[in-house]
């Protein structure tokens, strides 16, 4: 999912960032300040994100492993873990978070911070547990069809019917007639 605000901000953004910032996660600092990702944040996000079905987006060995340009960063807003990413293919930063913790406020100060900083002006990667407790009164809410995970039936993998397995099919006898080509030789 992705989040807009429908209208520009107007409340003065230092007001908003410092308006009732608890502090949860002992090594991560508070929001507006993030830290770039550490393995010595494993236990910390780990601990955070255990209280959530998993969300591959936040799992710490999904975070450390893209990061492979370190330019990853971690914050903390009303007790739910705030990142900042990557995208993948256009390298442009947006932030997301997961936590269930004033999620109307943590996503008000995410985009107006979006908008000083001249991030990406939608939060992405927003998980469902985030979405069922936003006020959609307030934020435009959006499928992002680019992120939607891939479930497949284990069944119809192993079975291979129906043509939405047909090029798999296909790669398969192609690959299966030259490893026999292979050894006949």
């Amino acid at each position: 999912m992705i989040v807009k605000t429908p209208r520009k901000t107007t409340r003065n953004t230092c007001d908003i960032l410092r308006e009732d910032l608890v502090l949860a996660l002992k090594g991560i600092p508070q929001f507006p300040e993030f830290k770039p990702l550490e393995l010595s944040d494993r236990e910390e996000i780990i601990k955070h994100t255990s209280k959530f079905v998993p969300y591959s987006d936040f799992n710490f060995t999904s975070l450390w492993s893209w990061d492979t340009d370190k330019k990853l960063k971690v914050s903390n807003l009303n007790q739910n873990l705030v990142v900042q990413f990557s995208d993948y293919i256009s390298d442009e930063q947006f932030l997301s978070f997961i936590g269930t913790n004033e999620v109307n406020e943590t996503m008000s100060h995410l985009l107006a911070l979006a908008e000083i900083k001249g991030l990406l002006s939608t939060v992405k990667l927003v998980p469902s547990v985030v979405v069922e407790k936003l006020d959609t009164s307030r934020f435009i809410v959006e499928e992002d069809r680019n992120n939607f995970d891939y479930i497949y039936s284990v069944q119809g993998l192993t079975e291979l019917k129906g043509s939405l397995f047909a090029d798999i099919r296909n790669q398969t006898d192609i690959e299966e007639l030259n490893f026999i080509r292979r050894q006949l030789g």
